[in-house]
């Protein structure tokens, strides 16, 4: 009976440990003084992207780093993230929750297009947004904009048919039809 117990233990924790990411779980590159990720490698689901890989604060996600990952339900980004690049995300059709940083400034062209996502509170570092940033969001049903946000591009919620229609009321006040 303890030979079973021990078993069960270790395949919980060993298969847990299948799972956690590790800083070996992504690629990166020397940026000033900090490091961009450039691409991820990991299985995790649930993703907490680490405040530092090898001693040096990520500042940056690279273009398509994450793109077309297939297992990603969830991420958080270090509050030291300041830029995330075009097309970061697309793809990640299981991502339904991200945590974007108060120290983003902008959200690029297609970062988050084919996503997952569900509802969305755009911090207030942010200015602009990128052409087609949500864009075939299908699932998202709600979004934050903060009136710190001054340029914002075209089609950015094109196929977000599930937008409810206060939402998107609002949105074409503030920036035309266009974003649609």
């Amino acid at each position: 009976m303890k030979k079973i117990a021990v078993l069960m233990v270790c395949m919980t924790v060993c298969g847990a440990a299948l799972f956690a990411q590790t800083e070996a779980d992504f690629n990166t590159k020397v940026e000033g003084n900090g490091v961009v990720i450039t691409k991820y490698r990991g299985k995790g689901r649930a993703l907490t992207i680490p405040a530092s890989i090898g001693g040096k604060a990520v500042t940056g996600i690279n273009r398509s780093a994450f793109a077309d990952n297939k297992s990603l339900t969830s991420v958080t980004i270090p509050e030291g993230v300041t830029s995330i690049g075009n097309s970061a995300f697309w793809g990640c059709i299981k991502l339904t929750s991200i945590t974007i940083p108060s120290g983003v400034t902008s959200i690029d062209e297609e970062t988050f297009s084919n996503c997952g996502l569900t509802s969305i509170t755009i911090p207030s570092s942010v200015t602009s947004i990128g052409d087609s940033a949500f864009e075939a969001c299908m699932f998202l049903t709600s979004i934050t904009i903060p009136d710190s946000v001054t340029s914002i591009g075209n089609l950015v919620f094109s196929g977000c048919a599930r937008l409810n229609s206060a939402t998107r009321q609002n949105i074409e006040r503030r920036f035309g039809s266009r974003v649609f």
